[in-house]
């Protein structure tokens, strides 16, 4: 599943050289990440979408779910899925009827992933406020974060803060070459109580599927 690391984190960022308007852009992260370490689940629907006007790449829009408990998360993008139950990943290839079996620190993720939804302005960010929005009747705050780093791929990355409730709403990433990455929170739901077994790989569930364990 290319693109895929999954969304974890957004917790840590420091710089001393903010101006007022970047003070305030930490002082509202803070906030969010405060907010989001005290739900002990988090369930998302998000919407997709990559773009490059330059390369004639048509905007193409796809669906995703991601559950989240402590460090474990299962992802479902792309008709396939993404399982990490704390001490392997796996890959379930629904369509090749196969399973990839990882070390998580043997995988190296290509692009942006829904993880990053909810993790990735945490370090190596310097951030600017941007725009007030009403979206759907909502006060939708975005916040525009720069890697320090400046070989990466993108320019700059858009973030959407939900006001009253301390949730991020959406991720932009511009990329140097054009390719412009989305994800959109359709659906954002907290400490629901019933998914330990979606965290949980059951080989009984994958009879028919070829395993291929790549962590030994």
């Amino acid at each position: 599943m290319k693109s895929i690391k999954l969304l974890i984190g957004l917790f840590f960022i420091s710089n001393l050289l903010f101006s007022q308007s970047d003070e305030n852009a930490k002082i509202l992260l803070d906030k969010v990440s405060a907010k989001t370490k005290e739900y002990k689940t988090i369930f998302l629907e998000f919407t997709n979408s990559i773009e490059n006007t330059n390369q004639g790449l048509e905007k193409r829009t796809t669906e995703g779910s991601l559950f989240i408990k402590d460090d474990k998360y299962k992802i479902i993008f792309l008709g396939n899925e993404q399982l990490f139950d704390g001490e392997k990943i796996y890959r379930i290839i629904n369509d090749d009827l196969a399973i990839e079996i990882y070390n998580p620190e043997d995988i190296e993720e290509e692009g942006l992933s829904p993880t990053d939804i909810l993790t990735l302005y945490e370090t190596g960010y310097k951030f600017k406020m941007g725009e007030l929005k009403e979206i759907n009747n909502k006060p939708i705050q975005t916040i525009f974060l720069y890697p320090e780093n400046t070989e990466q791929p993108f320019k700059h990355i858009e973030l959407g803060v939900d006001l009253d409730k301390h949730q991020i709403t959406h991720f932009i990433q511009f990329g140097k070459n054009g390719t412009n990455t989305e994800y959109y929170i359709n659906n954002f739901k907290t400490n629901l109580t019933d998914i330990d077994s979606l965290l949980i790989f059951n080989p009984l569930l994958y009879e028919k599927f070829e395993i291929i364990d790549l962590s030994e």
